[in-house]
């Protein structure tokens, strides 16, 4: 049976912002999942790039893996953007379908962790990649979503400062100067 990935509007409509701008992104959204339903309650950015080609932060990698250590009850869907730029550069193809390397990621990520899912949002469409075909279900539910998402901010704040990086300036003092890496997120805890 197909899981249902359960996505507040206000997660959708930052996640259609992201498509406006030339420069592609990606990252997770955190979900706890119940009787088939993958609540997401956070989006947490791994890394920003050019068109066409974005890499995950390693100190956000490990921000996000360290959450993980604590918080075993979340799993994750790794997201990645297909921007205005990214079509304008590379065709009309990409605004409705993952790239080539998009799928070969999803299949070495399944490898690592059968219970992977992909999205991918470009300025027409969210799309999901995952072997049991999952359904995105969007809700306007605000309040519970607030509420969580608040906690999840909290906590990845916590995981950051016990690894002592700031999240708020990783993307601003990095971006010219590290070296971005294939976003990679270790096997879930059994």
């Amino acid at each position: 049976m197909p899981r249902t990935i359960v996505l507040p509007k206000e997660l959708e409509q930052r996640l259609y912002g992201l498509t406006q701008t030339q420069e592609e992104s990606n990252g997770v959204l955190l979900y706890r999942e119940i009787q088939g339903h993958c609540f997401v309650e956070h989006l947490f950015m791994t890394g920003i790039g050019t068109e066409g080609n974005v890499r995950a932060f390693q100190e956000r990698m490990n921000v996000v893996n360290e959450f993980f250590r604590t918080h075993p009850e979340y799993k994750y869907i790794k997201f990645h953007v297909h921007t205005k730029g990214t079509i304008a550069q590379h065709g009309n193809y990409f605004a409705r379908n993952f790239s080539a390397g998009d799928r070969a990621g999803t299949q070495e990520q399944l490898r690592h962790n059968p219970e992977f899912i992909a999205l991918l949002v470009t300025p027409e469409t969210i799309l999901l990649d995952a072997p049991d075909t999952p359904i995105l279900h969007v809700v306007n539910e605000s309040r519970n979503y607030t509420r969580m998402h608040e906690y999840v901010a909290k906590e990845i704040e916590k995981a950051a400062d016990r690894l002592e990086i700031d999240i708020k300036t990783t993307f601003k003092a990095r971006r010219a100067t590290e070296p971005r890496h294939r976003a990679h997120f270790r096997e879930k805890p059994k």
